[in-house]
Parts: structure tokens; C-alpha cells; sequence
């Protein structure tokens, strides 16, 4: 398990939150124990039955980039959970990857609830993003039209994690014991990333 850098990555632009993908990654893991074995054996098999080869390994490479970075526990739920906890599980994985991801969580989705303002703007991103360009040189080579898309990946990953309803509403997020002890045994900071 890895804990939350201060660099930026921003490769999140070709994938959303691959639930499904997610937990047949999650489920060969469980079985062999070692990413190296999941990753060749996903890819010899077609495991997302894809149509090519390098699809395939861009989705793989991006999935266990995140799956690796939760504990054993919250694997388990991933695989065993309710839809609910299934894809807070993801949200969280997606926020250990990307600290931009996490921090956007917490000091807009989470912020934005507490205050009763619901509504997640277009605006919200570009303030958050120009704030942070303060800090992050590297935010500064994006371009205008990999910004946009970088907005328009992230409010679908929202959207299918229910962190946001279909008009850009925060949605509260309804923690199981379950997931409050997995989380809670990685960081308590992780429950952060879930508006409540």
C-alpha cells in the first residue's frame, strides 16, 4: 500500500472507474496472490474479452494501478460488497492513485456538502484546477483540450460512483460498518473522499 504524494498524475483521461473490470481483476487476485501473475494471465486470457491487445493491457495497467494501492480488507469488499460498497471501494481506489482526484473530494465535494451547496459546477473544477496550478508546475503543460477532458472523465467517474446524482448533485454517501473499518485500518483520512 502506497500513501498519497504530493505529485500530480494525470493520466486518468483513458479510463473511468471500470467496475466491472475492477472486480474480475480484484477476484483473479484474490486466487494467485502476486500483480505480476493477475497481469500476464488477464492478458493471455482476454479477461475483458477486448477487442485489441493494447486496450486490454492500457485497462489492465490502469486497474491494478489502483487495486494495489487497498488493503486486503477492502479488496474483499470489492469483491464480496453490496453495489454501494463496490463502488466506494473503486472511488477510493481512484483517489489513492490520482491526489488530485483525492484532494478535489475533499476540498470540493466534501466541502460543497457540509456547506448545503449540492450542486457540483463545471466553474468548481476550473477554480480547483487554477488553484492548484499554483502549486504544481506540472499543471501548467496541460492543454485546454486535455483540461477538458480531464473534467469531462472525472464528472463521469463521479457520476458512476454515485458521488454525484445525473444533474451534478453531491449525493450523501451511506458508509457500512464494513467499509468504515476498511478504510479506517488504511488511513482514517480515506473517509474524506465520501461526502457525508
Amino acid at each position: 500500500m502506497s500513501q498519497l504524494n504530493n505529485k500530480y498524475s494525470m493520466t486518468f483521461t483513458t479510463c473511468s472507474l471500470l467496475v466491472q473490470e475492477s472486480i474480475k481483476v480484484a477476484e483473479l487476485f484474490s486466487k494467485e496472490k502476486d500483480w505480476k501473475k493477475v497481469s500476464k494471465i488477464a492478458a493471455d486470457e482476454n479477461l475483458f474479452q477486448y477487442r485489441t491487445v493494447s486496450s486490454l493491457k492500457r485497462t489492465l495497467s490502469e486497474i491494478i494501478s489502483r487495486l494495489k494501492l487497498l488493503s486486503e480488507d477492502a479488496l474483499n469488499l470489492l469483491i464480496n460488497g453490496y453495489k454501494e460498497e463496490q463502488l466506494q471501494i473503486l472511488w477510493l481506489a481512484v483517489c489513492l492513485r490520482y491526489p488530485f482526484i483525492y484532494e478535489f473530494s475533499v476540498e470540493v465535494i466534501r466541502e460543497k456538502y457540509r456547506s448545503m451547496q449540492y450542486k457540483i459546477e463545471q466553474f468548481d473544477f476550473d477554480a480547483f484546477f487554477n488553484s492548484k496550478m499554483n502549486y504544481h508546475e506540472s499543471l501548467e503543460n496541460i492543454t485546454e483540450t486535455t483540461r477538458k477532458k480531464l473534467k469531462q472523465v472525472l464528472f463521469k467517474m463521479m457520476k458512476e460512483a454515485e458521488i454525484i446524482d445525473k444533474d451534478d448533485n453531491v449525493q450523501v454517501a451511506l458508509l457500512s460498518d464494513r467499509i468504515i473499518k476498511a478504510i479506517g485500518s488504511m488511513d482514517q483520512k480515506y473517509l474524506m473522499v465520501f461526502p457525508n
